[in-house]
């Protein structure tokens, strides 16, 4: 989508309902892949590379 037709969807005033809709289900779905993220990283046993990776998991998807 072209950046001045995003922007006119965007301030349209009928769209508002599906922003936040779809706005709401994007967060649910990274919440979603941060549980199954930090549920695999139990699995793991070198300490250090859980560490890693737990702190890589929080900063994406938190």
């Amino acid at each position: 989508m072209e950046c001045e037709n995003l922007k006119a969807f965007l301030g349209r005033s009928e769209n508002k309902p599906l922003l936040r809709t779809t706005l709401e289900r994007v967060g649910q779905m990274a919440d979603t892949y941060h549980q199954a993220a930090l549920t695999a990283l139990h699995e793991i046993k070198n300490v250090e590379l859980k560490r890693l990776l737990f702190r890589v998991t929080e900063r994406i998807l938190k």
